[in-house]
């Protein structure tokens, strides 16, 4: 009997660490995949979903908290721990004009170059423009972000890029508009 429940016990530990396995692989890949559409600029369908209530709650704490970071000597990544992280937002990354990531909740994409929108017109020093939605496609998954633009202190253009939690769920509808137009 003890043999039994050893045996039992030993399955259902090797089952658990293969869903373990499968999640993270899976994590690891959506990831790497995420990180590499936006190192290619491959972000040009650019989408929004139409879910305006906790979507801007937390777009707007998200902002909050990149803004704070671009005032601090520290990084998000140091800064922020995964519960101090709005509910639907899964990464914020703070980037300069050209694209260059200068700070990001993950230490990976530091100095990573992303594709940006235009240069907004009309924004003075210390306004946060409006977001610009957007979409990247992570392993057949749309991921929504938004873009935006912030003129800092010191007269420069950054952009906060916050990648929202969970893709595009099912029933919520995905209109596309283009960077480039």
């Amino acid at each position: 009997m003890a043999m039994m429940r050893l045996g039992l016990t030993l399955l259902v530990l090797a089952v658990l660490l293969t869903i373990a396995f499968a999640f993270v692989h899976r994590h690891s890949a959506l990831k790497r995949a995420e990180l590499e559409a936006l190192r290619q600029g491959q972000g040009p369908e650019r989408g929004s979903v139409q879910n305006p209530g906790e979507t801007a709650a937390d777009l707007d704490e998200a902002v909050d908290l990149a803004l704070g970071s671009l005032s601090s000597d520290s990084y998000l990544f140091e800064s922020l721990s995964p519960e101090d992280m709005p509910p639907g937002v899964e990464d914020i990354i703070i980037a300069d004009e050209t694209g260059k990531v200068i700070d990001s909740t993950e230490s990976d994409l530091l100095d990573m170059l992303l594709a940006v929108p235009p240069k907004p017109q009309g924004l003075m020093s210390g306004q946060v423009g409006d977001p610009i939605p957007g979409e990247v496609e992570i392993d057949t998954i749309p991921t929504q972000t938004h873009s935006v633009p912030v003129i800092g202190s010191d007269q420069k253009l950054y952009w906060i890029v916050i990648l929202e939690a969970g893709g595009n769920p099912e029933g919520q509808d995905v209109v596309a508009a283009d960077w480039a137009s």
